[in-house]
């Protein structure tokens, strides 16, 4: 089951990545309302496949005494993350404009997912002992 879970959020987590790159692709092309709504629910689908499989890795990897030290380290390095990456943005925004600054976002966020992909070492037996 432990390597099944593995499998799984390594898929998720690379889906999620690769999902939120994709849809600020079009936003250069200054899309009408409604496809911008559909793009923003497919970020929170992308979001919400990389929330879920990094809880569930962090879940399997962190013996119950110290789940809420995890979960707690967790919160603060992706908070530590979002500490530069919103005056990024927000500068990005104002140099180059919003159309732009989202499909830059989008590209880096491609870059990222595929690097990662490109770096994986998949495994089929793997086991922790906690």
């Amino acid at each position: 089951m432990h390597g099944r879970r593995h499998r799984w959020t390594e898929r998720a987590l690379l889906t999620g990545g690769m999902v939120l790159g994709l849809i600020l692709l079009p936003v250069i092309q200054h899309p009408p309302f409604l496809l911008f709504a559909l793009l923003w629910i497919f970020n929170g689908v992308g979001q919400a496949l990389i929330a879920l499989s990094s809880s569930t890795l962090l879940a399997e990897h962190v013996t119950e005494a110290e789940r809420g030290r995890g979960y707690a380290a967790h919160f603060a390095l992706t908070h530590a993350f979002w500490l530069f990456s919103y005056p990024a943005i927000g500068h990005g925004i104002s140099e180059m404009g919003v159309l732009m600054t989202l499909s830059m976002a989008g590209v880096l966020c491609l870059l990222i997912a595929v690097i990662a992909i490109l770096s994986r070492k998949p495994t089929r037996d793997h086991m922790h002992l906690l």
